[in-house]
């Protein structure tokens, strides 16, 4: 492999310290103390990249806990504002037999805000990616929330034709309530420096930014 420093490769130098060169294996005890520093750092955010059955579900196990640390962080956060009139509600799932009965699982929305005082449901996607530090990682992210865009759209489109169902959530709720989705990182998204054929119409956001404005989320 020619390419021995491209990013996240299982013959990246980082990853695999050793390099055989006119039959010799050439290595340093820098390189490999380094490379188990980076091994565990992308265990620890999850991008990993593992091909065994075993290493990608502990892969996706921690990806699922990040997720649940930052929906926790997220609910914390709007809780600890004291906003009157503002209900939070966590993990409703859109399934059927849910308080949220689809026709079928569409997943989850990670987190639910009302405002009965301006008659607003905001539905919170959540996505805690690790933070993209070179062009690679920029890519990488990109597609990934293109990918979970698509999912979210069919998740807006199905609770802007069911608001009623939110009745089940919040007595409240009734026909005159507005609802959209937006999808939040916990670092700025990379999807703001790519052109897009089709852009989605989902509003993008970082957590920096409603922690400068939390009300940000409903304009």
């Amino acid at each position: 492999d020619f390419f021995i420093q491209r990013f996240n490769r299982e013959t990246q130098f980082s990853t695999r310290p050793w390099i055989l060169l006119n039959d010799k294996i050439l290595y340093s005890t820098k390189i490999i103390a380094e490379s188990v520093k980076i091994f565990h750092d992308r265990l620890s955010y999850g991008i990993y990249r593992g091909n065994s059955p075993q290493m990608k579900k502990f892969i996706q196990g921690t990806i699922d806990e990040k997720g649940k640390n930052f929906n926790k962080q997220l609910y914390d956060f709007y809780t600890s504002l004291n906003t009157p009139n503002l209900l939070l509600y966590s993990e409703e799932k859109i399934k059927p037999g849910a308080r949220l009965a689809g026709p079928k699982d569409i997943g989850d929305i990670d987190l639910i805000l009302i405002r009965t005082d301006t008659k607003q449901i905001v539905c919170l996607e959540a996505k805690n990616y690790y933070e993209a530090r070179d062009v690679y990682s920029l890519v990488d992210q990109n597609v990934n929330t293109e990918k979970h865009l698509k999912k979210t759209e069919r998740r807006d489109k199905w609770c802007k034709e069911n608001v009623l169902q939110f009745k089940k959530v919040c007595s409240s709720v009734d026909e005159s309530y507005s609802i959209k989705t937006v999808f939040l990182t916990y670092n700025e998204p990379a999807y703001r420096y790519f052109e897009h054929e089709e852009k989605t119409y989902i509003p993008l956001l970082s957590a920096l930014e409603i922690i400068d404005t939390p009300m940000l989320i409903f304009e």
